[in-house]
């Protein structure tokens, strides 16, 4: 069980403002804070709608990173999201793994 707080950086200065130098570079940007407990996950297996960078501020964890499968750009939709809300996607159906 994790604690998710999307758009942190509504509620936390340091963060808005980070957020807002960046938008500057990347035109958009907002902040969710994941705070997961040792030897789990907050979510399985997915891809996101957007570009995602990750900090991690606290303990240790292996991060898997996968290049998008090309049918993936085929997919603009929120609830298109593969992993989440349903729609299962394994190991096989991703593409080349980016980073370990």
């Amino acid at each position: 069980c994790s604690l998710i707080i999307n758009h942190a950086d509504k509620v936390w200065p340091r963060l808005n403002q980070l957020c807002i130098g960046l938008a500057a570079v990347f035109r958009h940007c907002y902040a969710n804070v994941y705070l997961t407990p040792h030897s789990s996950q907050t979510a399985p297996l997915h891809a996101d709608d957007r570009d995602v960078l990750i900090i991690q501020t606290h303990g240790s964890k292996d991060w898997d990173v996968w290049r998008p499968p090309h049918w993936a750009q085929t997919l603009p939709f929120a609830d298109e999201q593969l992993g989440k809300d349903g729609l299962h996607v394994s190991e096989a159906e991703l593409g080349a793994k980016m980073l370990r």
